[in-house]
Protein backbone atom coordinates (compact mmCIF):
# COMPACT_ATOMS: atom_id res chain seq x y z
CA UNK A 1 0.00 0.00 0.00
CA UNK A 2 2.42 2.55 1.05
CA UNK A 3 4.20 1.93 -2.69
CA UNK A 4 1.44 2.82 -4.63
CA UNK A 5 0.63 6.01 -2.21
CA UNK A 6 4.33 7.27 -3.32
CA UNK A 7 3.81 6.16 -6.86
CA UNK A 8 0.81 8.36 -6.79
CA UNK A 9 2.82 10.89 -4.87
CA UNK A 10 5.69 11.17 -7.64
CA UNK A 11 3.09 11.42 -10.93
CA UNK A 12 1.51 14.39 -9.44
CA UNK A 13 4.72 16.22 -8.47
CA UNK A 14 5.59 15.63 -11.97
CA UNK A 15 2.59 16.87 -13.47
CA UNK A 16 2.49 20.04 -11.05
CA UNK A 17 6.07 20.62 -12.36
CA UNK A 18 4.65 20.13 -15.65
CA UNK A 19 1.75 22.87 -15.61
CA UNK A 20 4.25 25.38 -13.66
CA UNK A 21 6.76 24.74 -16.99
CA UNK A 22 4.12 25.02 -19.53
CA UNK A 23 2.96 28.26 -17.65
CA UNK A 24 6.51 30.11 -17.78
CA UNK A 25 6.19 29.59 -21.24
CA UNK A 26 3.40 30.84 -21.92
CA UNK A 27 4.10 33.93 -19.93
CA UNK A 28 7.36 34.54 -21.80
CA UNK A 29 6.15 32.72 -25.46
CA UNK A 30 9.92 31.92 -26.66
CA UNK A 31 12.21 30.03 -25.28
CA UNK A 32 15.29 31.38 -23.16
CA UNK A 33 17.64 30.51 -25.75
CA UNK A 34 15.30 32.47 -28.85
CA UNK A 35 15.28 35.20 -25.79
CA UNK A 36 18.92 35.32 -25.38
CA UNK A 37 19.75 34.75 -28.95
CA UNK A 38 18.00 38.49 -29.53
CA UNK A 39 19.08 40.07 -26.86
CA UNK A 40 22.88 39.73 -28.34
CA UNK A 41 21.38 40.92 -32.02
CA UNK A 42 19.77 43.75 -29.81
CA UNK A 43 22.92 44.72 -28.33
CA UNK A 44 25.48 44.18 -31.14
CA UNK A 45 23.02 46.14 -33.96
CA UNK A 46 22.99 48.98 -31.17
CA UNK A 47 26.73 48.64 -31.42
CA UNK A 48 27.13 49.20 -34.59
CA UNK A 49 24.44 51.33 -34.90
CA UNK A 50 25.98 54.41 -33.96
CA UNK A 51 27.96 55.15 -37.13
CA UNK A 52 30.72 57.58 -35.38
CA UNK A 53 31.48 55.45 -32.31
CA UNK A 54 30.72 55.37 -28.49
CA UNK A 55 32.21 57.78 -25.76
CA UNK A 56 32.41 55.30 -23.01
CA UNK A 57 32.76 57.43 -18.81
CA UNK A 58 35.44 54.39 -18.14
CA UNK A 59 36.40 53.65 -14.68
CA UNK A 60 38.29 51.07 -13.34
CA UNK A 61 39.07 51.37 -9.74
CA UNK A 62 37.90 54.46 -8.97
CA UNK A 63 40.19 55.94 -6.65
CA UNK A 64 41.99 56.64 -10.24
CA UNK A 65 38.78 58.43 -11.86
CA UNK A 66 37.26 57.87 -15.15
CA UNK A 67 38.39 58.04 -18.69
CA UNK A 68 37.11 59.15 -22.29
CA UNK A 69 37.10 56.17 -23.92
CA UNK A 70 35.76 56.03 -27.91
CA UNK A 71 35.05 52.78 -29.59
CA UNK A 72 33.67 51.99 -33.06
CA UNK A 73 31.58 48.82 -33.67
CA UNK A 74 31.63 47.05 -36.92
CA UNK A 75 29.75 43.89 -38.21
CA UNK A 76 33.22 41.67 -38.18
CA UNK A 77 33.47 41.91 -34.66
CA UNK A 78 36.10 44.43 -34.67
CA UNK A 79 36.31 47.52 -32.25
CA UNK A 80 38.46 50.79 -32.93
CA UNK A 81 39.56 52.19 -29.89
CA UNK A 82 41.01 55.54 -29.00
CA UNK A 83 41.52 57.06 -25.18
CA UNK A 84 42.73 60.21 -23.47
CA UNK A 85 45.32 58.55 -21.67
CA UNK A 86 47.37 56.56 -23.50
CA UNK A 87 49.06 57.43 -26.96
CA UNK A 88 45.78 59.70 -27.58
CA UNK A 89 46.49 60.73 -31.07
CA UNK A 90 46.36 56.83 -32.15
CA UNK A 91 43.62 54.55 -32.86
CA UNK A 92 44.05 50.82 -31.88
CA UNK A 93 41.32 48.05 -33.40
CA UNK A 94 41.35 44.71 -31.90
CA UNK A 95 37.87 41.83 -31.57
CA UNK A 96 34.64 42.25 -29.49
CA UNK A 97 32.37 39.17 -28.84
CA UNK A 98 28.98 38.83 -27.30
CA UNK A 99 27.81 35.86 -25.47
CA UNK A 100 24.96 35.13 -23.64
CA UNK A 101 26.18 34.42 -19.75
CA UNK A 102 23.51 34.82 -17.46
CA UNK A 103 22.51 38.20 -19.30
CA UNK A 104 24.54 39.81 -22.16
CA UNK A 105 28.50 39.52 -21.84
CA UNK A 106 30.29 42.08 -23.98
CA UNK A 107 34.07 41.07 -24.07
CA UNK A 108 36.95 43.34 -25.47
CA UNK A 109 38.34 39.65 -25.67
CA UNK A 110 41.38 41.03 -28.26
CA UNK A 111 43.98 42.63 -26.97
CA UNK A 112 43.84 46.45 -27.50
CA UNK A 113 46.64 48.95 -26.03
CA UNK A 114 44.12 51.53 -25.83
CA UNK A 115 41.29 49.57 -23.72
CA UNK A 116 43.53 46.90 -22.30
CA UNK A 117 45.49 49.97 -20.60
CA UNK A 118 43.10 50.43 -17.94
CA UNK A 119 43.07 46.17 -17.41
CA UNK A 120 46.65 45.61 -17.88
CA UNK A 121 47.99 43.88 -14.52
CA UNK A 122 51.23 46.09 -14.89
CA UNK A 123 49.97 49.69 -16.04
CA UNK A 124 52.34 51.23 -19.00
CA UNK A 125 52.33 54.41 -17.11
CA UNK A 126 53.44 52.61 -13.31
CA UNK A 127 49.70 53.76 -12.44
CA UNK A 128 48.34 51.50 -9.42
CA UNK A 129 50.14 48.08 -7.44
CA UNK A 130 52.05 45.82 -9.94
CA UNK A 131 50.18 42.75 -10.46
CA UNK A 132 46.76 44.23 -10.44
CA UNK A 133 47.37 47.96 -13.03
CA UNK A 134 44.61 50.17 -12.03
CA UNK A 135 42.32 47.06 -11.87
CA UNK A 136 39.76 48.09 -15.21
CA UNK A 137 37.55 45.16 -16.68
CA UNK A 138 37.53 43.90 -20.41
CA UNK A 139 34.57 42.01 -19.26
CA UNK A 140 30.80 43.60 -19.11
CA UNK A 141 27.42 42.95 -17.67
CA UNK A 142 25.42 44.93 -20.31
CA UNK A 143 22.86 45.85 -18.48
CA UNK A 144 20.36 48.04 -20.37
CA UNK A 145 20.55 48.95 -23.79
CA UNK A 146 18.58 51.98 -26.25
CA UNK A 147 20.29 53.62 -28.97
CA UNK A 148 20.83 56.89 -26.55
CA UNK A 149 22.67 54.60 -24.10
CA UNK A 150 24.73 51.63 -23.05
CA UNK A 151 25.07 50.78 -19.50
CA UNK A 152 27.54 47.96 -18.94
CA UNK A 153 29.20 46.80 -15.57
CA UNK A 154 32.55 45.05 -14.71
CA UNK A 155 32.09 41.22 -14.72
CA UNK A 156 34.63 40.80 -12.16
CA UNK A 157 35.39 44.34 -10.64
CA UNK A 158 32.07 45.75 -10.60
CA UNK A 159 32.34 49.73 -11.86
CA UNK A 160 29.77 50.92 -14.07
CA UNK A 161 30.42 52.23 -17.58
CA UNK A 162 28.15 54.49 -19.24
CA UNK A 163 28.19 55.04 -22.95
CA UNK A 164 26.70 57.48 -25.44
CA UNK A 165 26.54 57.80 -29.08
CA UNK A 166 29.11 60.27 -30.15
CA UNK A 167 27.56 63.11 -32.50
CA UNK A 168 27.49 62.69 -36.27
CA UNK A 169 30.40 64.38 -38.17
CA UNK A 170 32.19 64.84 -34.74
CA UNK A 171 35.73 64.36 -34.31
CA UNK A 172 37.49 61.88 -32.18
CA UNK A 173 40.60 64.11 -31.67
CA UNK A 174 38.43 67.23 -31.37
CA UNK A 175 36.58 65.48 -28.51
CA UNK A 176 39.45 64.53 -26.34
CA UNK A 177 41.61 67.49 -27.18
CA UNK A 178 38.43 69.70 -25.27
CA UNK A 179 38.31 67.64 -22.62
CA UNK A 180 42.26 68.11 -22.02
CA UNK A 181 41.79 71.86 -22.38
CA UNK A 182 39.48 71.75 -19.72
CA UNK A 183 41.32 69.41 -17.51
CA UNK A 184 44.16 71.86 -17.75
CA UNK A 185 41.73 75.14 -17.30
CA UNK A 186 41.10 73.11 -13.62
CA UNK A 187 43.65 71.46 -12.78
CA UNK A 188 45.03 72.27 -9.10
CA UNK A 189 45.92 70.77 -6.45
CA UNK A 190 43.42 71.42 -4.00
CA UNK A 191 40.03 73.38 -3.73
CA UNK A 192 37.57 74.26 -1.71
CA UNK A 193 33.77 72.79 -1.68
CA UNK A 194 31.36 75.26 -0.89
CA UNK A 195 27.86 73.73 0.41
CA UNK A 196 25.63 76.82 1.00
CA UNK A 197 27.36 78.19 3.90
CA UNK A 198 29.60 75.44 4.78
CA UNK A 199 33.08 74.85 3.41
CA UNK A 200 35.50 71.94 2.81
CA UNK A 201 39.42 71.74 1.19
CA UNK A 202 39.20 69.09 -1.17
CA UNK A 203 42.49 67.26 -1.98
CA UNK A 204 42.97 65.58 -5.72
CA UNK A 205 44.59 62.58 -6.87
CA UNK A 206 44.21 61.46 -10.02
CA UNK A 207 40.50 62.07 -10.73
CA UNK A 208 39.26 61.33 -7.45
CA UNK A 209 38.12 64.23 -4.98
CA UNK A 210 38.12 64.41 -1.54
CA UNK A 211 37.63 65.65 1.46
CA UNK A 212 37.12 65.09 5.40
CA UNK A 213 33.93 65.77 7.23
CA UNK A 214 35.47 67.40 10.33
CA UNK A 215 32.91 65.29 12.85
CA UNK A 216 33.34 62.39 12.05
CA UNK A 217 36.78 62.57 10.67
CA UNK A 218 35.36 60.25 7.49
CA UNK A 219 37.05 60.83 4.08
CA UNK A 220 34.26 61.69 0.96
CA UNK A 221 35.45 60.83 -1.84
CA UNK A 222 34.12 62.07 -5.45
CA UNK A 223 35.57 59.97 -8.19
CA UNK A 224 34.89 62.10 -11.26
CA UNK A 225 35.39 62.52 -15.57
CA UNK A 226 36.85 64.99 -17.09
CA UNK A 227 34.31 66.50 -19.62
CA UNK A 228 34.68 69.71 -22.26
CA UNK A 229 32.65 71.48 -19.55
CA UNK A 230 33.98 70.27 -16.24
CA UNK A 231 34.02 67.54 -13.81
CA UNK A 232 30.98 65.05 -13.59
CA UNK A 233 31.24 62.61 -10.84
CA UNK A 234 30.93 58.81 -10.71
CA UNK A 235 27.43 59.03 -8.87
CA UNK A 236 26.01 62.12 -6.86
CA UNK A 237 27.33 61.86 -3.73
CA UNK A 238 24.92 63.12 -1.06
CA UNK A 239 26.44 65.37 1.96
CA UNK A 240 25.44 68.21 4.41
CA UNK A 241 22.24 67.83 2.95
CA UNK A 242 23.51 68.51 -0.59
CA UNK A 243 23.67 66.65 -3.75
CA UNK A 244 26.78 67.05 -5.56
CA UNK A 245 26.72 65.70 -9.39
CA UNK A 246 29.23 67.75 -11.17
CA UNK A 247 31.19 70.77 -11.65
CA UNK A 248 30.56 72.91 -14.73
CA UNK A 249 34.22 75.37 -15.53
CA UNK A 250 33.34 79.08 -15.34
CA UNK A 251 36.46 81.49 -16.04
CA UNK A 252 35.59 83.78 -12.70
CA UNK A 253 37.03 80.17 -10.76
CA UNK A 254 33.14 79.67 -9.39
CA UNK A 255 32.33 76.21 -10.69
CA UNK A 256 28.88 75.52 -10.14
CA UNK A 257 26.76 72.51 -9.83
CA UNK A 258 24.49 72.31 -12.64
CA UNK A 259 21.44 71.09 -10.86
CA UNK A 260 22.28 73.06 -7.60
CA UNK A 261 23.93 76.34 -7.78
CA UNK A 262 24.80 76.49 -4.46
CA UNK A 263 26.83 74.11 -4.63
CA UNK A 264 30.24 75.41 -6.01
CA UNK A 265 33.94 74.03 -6.27
CA UNK A 266 36.27 77.09 -6.28
CA UNK A 267 40.43 76.51 -6.43
CA UNK A 268 42.81 76.86 -3.62
CA UNK A 269 46.41 77.30 -3.95
CA UNK A 270 48.29 75.74 -0.82
CA UNK A 271 51.36 77.18 0.44
CA UNK A 272 54.83 74.80 -0.19
CA UNK A 273 54.34 73.14 3.25
CA UNK A 274 50.89 72.48 2.98
CA UNK A 275 51.57 70.46 -0.51
CA UNK A 276 54.20 68.23 1.21
CA UNK A 277 52.84 67.60 4.34
CA UNK A 278 48.79 66.44 2.92
CA UNK A 279 49.74 64.91 -0.09
CA UNK A 280 52.10 61.50 -1.11
CA UNK A 281 55.77 62.60 -2.86
CA UNK A 282 57.61 60.13 -4.67
CA UNK A 283 61.15 59.37 -4.15
CA UNK A 284 63.76 58.06 -7.81
CA UNK A 285 66.73 57.31 -6.83
CA UNK A 286 68.41 59.56 -9.44
CA UNK A 287 66.62 62.91 -7.78
CA UNK A 288 68.75 62.20 -4.75
CA UNK A 289 71.77 64.28 -3.90
CA UNK A 290 75.20 63.06 -3.01
CA UNK A 291 74.70 63.60 0.91
CA UNK A 292 71.59 61.03 0.08
CA UNK A 293 72.32 58.36 -2.01
CA UNK A 294 75.37 55.86 -0.12
CA UNK A 295 72.09 55.93 2.72
CA UNK A 296 70.01 54.81 0.04
CA UNK A 297 72.42 52.66 -1.81
CA UNK A 298 72.29 51.20 1.69
CA UNK A 299 68.75 50.72 1.72
CA UNK A 300 69.15 48.44 -1.44
CA UNK A 301 71.81 46.18 -0.37
CA UNK A 302 70.24 45.49 2.31
CA UNK A 303 66.36 44.67 0.70
CA UNK A 304 68.32 42.36 -1.48
CA UNK A 305 69.86 40.59 1.45
CA UNK A 306 66.55 40.16 2.74
CA UNK A 307 64.79 37.27 0.94
CA UNK A 308 66.50 38.89 -2.03
CA UNK A 309 63.89 41.57 -2.18
CA UNK A 310 63.92 44.77 -4.38
CA UNK A 311 61.88 48.15 -3.08
CA UNK A 312 59.00 48.60 -6.01
CA UNK A 313 57.75 51.66 -4.70
CA UNK A 314 59.05 54.43 -2.12
CA UNK A 315 57.10 57.88 -1.17
CA UNK A 316 56.89 60.47 1.63
CA UNK A 317 54.34 62.44 2.62
CA UNK A 318 50.86 62.03 3.72
CA UNK A 319 49.98 58.29 3.83
CA UNK A 320 46.91 57.00 5.31
CA UNK A 321 47.80 53.59 7.16
CA UNK A 322 44.49 51.82 7.18
CA UNK A 323 40.66 52.49 7.11
CA UNK A 324 40.49 53.19 11.39
CA UNK A 325 43.09 55.55 10.98
CA UNK A 326 41.15 59.25 11.43
CA UNK A 327 43.82 61.02 9.28
CA UNK A 328 47.08 60.58 7.57
CA UNK A 329 50.25 60.16 9.44
CA UNK A 330 52.98 62.16 8.01
CA UNK A 331 56.29 59.13 6.90
CA UNK A 332 58.22 57.47 4.23
CA UNK A 333 56.66 54.19 2.72
CA UNK A 334 59.08 51.44 1.48
CA UNK A 335 57.20 48.20 -0.85
CA UNK A 336 59.62 45.47 -0.78
CA UNK A 337 58.11 42.82 -2.88
CA UNK A 338 54.58 41.85 -1.39
CA UNK A 339 55.36 43.70 2.09
CA UNK A 340 55.45 47.24 3.32
CA UNK A 341 56.50 49.73 5.90
CA UNK A 342 56.13 53.46 6.93
CA UNK A 343 58.58 55.08 9.25
CA UNK A 344 56.69 58.36 10.86
CA UNK A 345 58.16 61.50 10.83
CA UNK A 346 57.41 64.39 12.95
CA UNK A 347 57.82 68.09 11.50
CA UNK A 348 57.68 71.94 12.54
CA UNK A 349 56.43 74.64 10.13
CA UNK A 350 58.86 77.47 9.82
CA UNK A 351 57.08 79.56 7.05
CA UNK A 352 55.14 78.57 3.93
CA UNK A 353 58.22 77.50 2.01
CA UNK A 354 60.48 76.15 5.12
CA UNK A 355 59.89 73.06 6.91
CA UNK A 356 61.78 70.92 9.63
CA UNK A 357 61.87 67.12 9.37
CA UNK A 358 62.87 64.31 12.22
CA UNK A 359 62.16 60.93 12.17
CA UNK A 360 60.41 60.04 15.26
CA UNK A 361 61.50 56.16 15.67
CA UNK A 362 57.51 55.18 15.30
CA UNK A 363 56.81 53.01 12.40
CA UNK A 364 53.54 51.06 10.65
CA UNK A 365 52.77 47.93 9.38
CA UNK A 366 56.08 45.70 8.41
CA UNK A 367 58.60 48.28 9.39
CA UNK A 368 59.36 46.59 12.59
CA UNK A 369 60.53 43.61 11.02
CA UNK A 370 62.60 45.17 8.17
CA UNK A 371 64.12 47.64 10.67
CA UNK A 372 65.47 44.43 12.91
CA UNK A 373 66.03 42.28 9.56
CA UNK A 374 67.44 45.10 7.11
CA UNK A 375 67.84 48.25 8.59
CA UNK A 376 65.40 49.92 6.83
CA UNK A 377 65.40 53.11 8.69
CA UNK A 378 68.63 53.85 7.03
CA UNK A 379 66.87 55.59 3.87
CA UNK A 380 65.15 58.42 6.61
CA UNK A 381 68.36 60.05 7.58
CA UNK A 382 68.89 62.09 4.69
CA UNK A 383 65.07 63.57 5.86
CA UNK A 384 66.45 64.23 9.30
CA UNK A 385 66.40 62.07 12.89
CA UNK A 386 65.37 63.22 16.47
CA UNK A 387 68.74 63.60 16.99
CA UNK A 388 69.96 65.54 13.67
CA UNK A 389 66.68 67.34 12.69
CA UNK A 390 67.18 69.03 9.45
CA UNK A 391 65.11 72.19 7.79
CA UNK A 392 64.55 72.10 4.42
CA UNK A 393 64.29 75.28 2.05
CA UNK A 394 61.26 74.35 -0.57
CA UNK A 395 60.82 75.25 -3.96
CA UNK A 396 58.61 73.68 -7.09
CA UNK A 397 58.20 74.47 -10.74
CA UNK A 398 54.30 75.34 -10.60
CA UNK A 399 52.55 76.90 -7.65
CA UNK A 400 49.28 75.97 -9.32
CA UNK A 401 49.63 72.01 -9.65
CA UNK A 402 53.20 71.69 -8.97
CA UNK A 403 55.17 68.33 -10.81
CA UNK A 404 57.86 68.13 -8.43
CA UNK A 405 58.86 69.55 -4.68
CA UNK A 406 62.64 70.61 -4.13
CA UNK A 407 64.15 69.98 -0.26
CA UNK A 408 67.15 71.95 -0.05
CA UNK A 409 69.35 70.91 3.30
CA UNK A 410 70.05 74.30 5.11
CA UNK A 411 72.60 72.58 6.43
CA UNK A 412 74.47 70.93 3.66
CA UNK A 413 74.25 72.21 0.35
CA UNK A 414 74.63 68.37 -0.87
CA UNK A 415 71.48 66.83 0.45
CA UNK A 416 68.79 68.02 -2.03
CA UNK A 417 66.01 66.00 -2.59
CA UNK A 418 63.55 66.44 -5.77
CA UNK A 419 60.40 64.23 -4.95
CA UNK A 420 57.79 63.92 -7.87
CA UNK A 421 54.29 64.47 -7.78
CA UNK A 422 53.09 61.33 -10.10
CA UNK A 423 53.59 57.64 -9.31
CA UNK A 424 56.71 56.61 -9.66
CA UNK A 425 57.60 52.88 -9.54
CA UNK A 426 61.21 50.64 -9.05
CA UNK A 427 62.57 53.82 -7.63
CA UNK A 428 66.58 52.68 -8.35
CA UNK A 429 65.39 52.09 -11.79
CA UNK A 430 64.56 55.95 -11.73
Amino acid sequence: MKKIHLTFLWLAIVAAFTACKNEVDDVFDKSSAQRATEAIATCRQTLVGATNGWVMEYYGDTQYGGYNVLAKFDDNSLVTVQNEAYQSNKTFTSHFKLEQSQGVILSFDGYNDAFHYFSDPNNPDGIGDNGKGMLGDFEFRVLKVSADSILLRGKKHYSYVVMKPLKEGASWKDYLDKAKQREQDMNYTAYDLHLGDKEYRVKKSYRMLSFTDPETGDVQEMPYLQTAEGMKLYQPLTFGGKTITAFNYSADDKWLDPLDKTVMLTPYIPTLFEQITTTPWYVAYSNLGTFAKPYWDTLKNNAANVNGEEITMAVIGSIKLNNKQKGPAFGLSLMSGRYAVVYTFSYEKVSDSRITLWYNGKMELDGDYYARNGNYPVATIPFGDKDAKRTFTLSTDNMKAPTYITLTDESDPTNVIKLMKNYISMPFNN
